[in-house]
């Protein structure tokens, strides 16, 4: 049996692989399965390609999604970089055969749930529940566009090195999604340990709209 895949780790006696893919727009996939080989098993091995050798092209068109971003005092920001709406933030493109993306890449998702969901990322939604008039900090949650070198890493979510925060999510507009969506709101509910209180009071949160502050001249 043949199987074309990007070894993943090296577990001994096995060989972990993935499968990986890119769409004729540049658009890198690692699938999320895992398979396991046993090492007598490979009989074997093709190299199809150098990795060192890899050159992505950037998407075609442009992906629109979220992301939750804490607000310090007027300034959002994330792992050491500082957003500001409507100017894209950018890092150079890396090889993804070699580099662990969610260390260096700008995350987004493609649904406001999938940011709820995403495992190890901010709870913007309880930050939002809790926030009182006069808290120095909170996590946002804003619309976003994607360019340049998108990977998918992990269901709805993703990684860029080209992302650009283009308005904040309103309360109010988070509240009327989750309520039109009975299943995703009780998905996140379970997912999160929620009551059936958490959006009576998430309404009533005292946040004001973002307001971002301004940078002095130079």
């Amino acid at each position: 049996m043949e199987i074309t895949a990007f070894p993943w780790e090296l577990r001994i006696p096995e060989l972990i692989i993935k499968q990986e893919k890119q769409k004729p727009d540049g658009l890198y996939v690692m699938m999320d399965k895992e398979e396991m080989v046993k090492l007598y098993d490979i009989k074997t091995i093709n190299v199809i390609r150098d990795c060192d050798e890899f050159k992505a092209n950037n998407i075609s068109e442009p992906m629109y999604g979220y992301k939750a971003i804490p607000e310090i005092n007027g300034k959002l920001q994330a792992k050491g970089y500082e957003y500001r709406l409507n100017t894209p933030c950018k890092t150079d493109e890396r090889n993804p055969y070699i580099t662990d993306f969610r260390e260096c890449y700008f995350h987004f998702c493609i649904t406001m749930e999938c940011v709820a969901l995403c495992p190890g990322r901010t709870e913007y939604l309880e930050s939002i529940k809790n926030y009182r008039t006069g808290y120095p900090g909170v996590i946002r949650l804003f619309r976003v566009k994607a360019e340049g070198h998108c990977i998918q890493y992990s269901g709805d979510w993703w990684v860029t090195n080209n992302l650009t925060v283009i308005e904040e999510v309103t309360k109010e507009e988070i509240y009327s999604y989750f309520m039109d969506n009975v299943d995703l709101k009780a998905k996140v509910m379970k997912h999160l340990g929620f009551n059936e209180n958490f959006w009576n009071d998430f309404i009533k949160s005292e946040l004001p709209p973002f307001i971002e502050l301004e940078t002095s001249p130079n």
